[in-house]
């Protein structure tokens, strides 16, 4: 016969010897969970089929997951790169606009400045001009009206005495270089006058009716102006008394002919007179300005539509 026992996780069993086999008793235990799993193979594959289901559902997520964030950043990356070139584009119209608003301005500012000194130097030398003139006036009318040859007494056989003190002042208002006095000599007519008229008062170059002995000092280095510079050579040993002159085409010092071919005044001469400050000019003095080509057609200019 066979009796069987269980206590909690073991079973015991135990079999009585029969009569077959009357010396003989055994017993075996077993473990509970191994009589289990050999015994209930099917729960165990259906645990693992549902664990893989899971988890490709899982990566399907994961996936969805990794393509909408794909999805948003190229959406930012779009949005991003639009805003940045709509700002980078009004930014670039803005910066555009200002310069051209600055560029304006300056150059605004730039040509009022320059018309500004053109118009200062314009007034000065007017006024200068109209200084002379109406000192002088009476001989100008009188030469114009009886149309008479100049002599020394009329015009244009004209010095202004302290001319270096009269000029100072408009020169410093009218920030130029220099400010002279250059009269209208026609060849045939008064040259012969005047340039004897320029030999006769040259002395007024070297000194000043004023009683400042500093300006007499600085008068008198120009005495070469009329008496030859013993160390000097020709043509910087030139005064005065040599007349009217100009340069040929190699630049060296000539009689200016008095006939400017390529002028619509010919015979006429616009020698440097008086000029200031001295110091730095007295070589233009008696120099023909209408024999330069560069200022010619000014000169021209100016003689036409006076």
């Amino acid at each position: 016969g066979h009796d069987v026992t269980s206590n909690g996780n073991h079973r015991a069993a135990s079999l009585s010897p029969s009569s077959h086999s009357p010396a003989s008793e055994f017993s075996i235990i077993s473990n509970s969970n191994s009589i289990n799993n050999h015994a209930s193979p099917k729960p165990t594959n259906i645990t693992t089929t549902t664990a893989s289901s899971d988890d490709s559902e899982h990566s399907r997520q994961n996936r969805r997951v990794c393509y909408i964030r794909l999805a948003m950043i190229a959406t930012l990356v779009a949005a991003t790169s639009v805003v940045a070139a709509f700002i980078g584009s009004y930014v670039s119209a803005d910066e555009r606009s200002n310069f051209e608003l600055q560029y304006t301005d300056s150059v605004s500012k730039v040509a009022e400045g320059f018309q500004h000194r053109i118009d200062t130097k314009h007034d000065v030398a007017k006024t200068f001009s109209a200084m002379i003139t109406s000192r002088y006036g009476n001989t100008v009318a009188r030469a114009r009206d009886t149309n008479e040859v100049c002599t020394t007494s009329s015009w244009p056989n004209v010095t202004m005495p302290d001319f270096q003190e009269m000029s100072e002042g408009s020169l410093h208002i009218a920030e130029g270089r220099a400010l002279s006095f250059n009269p209208i000599i026609t060849q045939g007519v008064d040259r012969d006058q005047w340039e004897a008229h320029a030999a006769e008062t040259a002395w007024m170059m070297l000194d000043s009716s004023s009683s400042s002995s500093n300006v007499k000092r600085k008068y008198k280095r120009h005495k070469r102006l009329v008496e030859p510079d013993p160390d000097s050579e020709w043509p910087n040993n030139r005064t005065i008394s040599f007349g009217i002159y100009s340069r040929d085409s190699d630049g060296n010092v000539i009689y200016d002919p008095g006939h400017a071919t390529e002028s619509k005044f010919e015979d006429v001469m616009v020698p440097v007179w008086q000029i200031s400050p001295l110091e730095t000019n007295e070589k233009a003095i008696m120099f023909n300005l209408h024999s330069e080509p560069n200022r010619q057609r000014a000169l021209d200019d100016m003689m036409e539509y006076k």
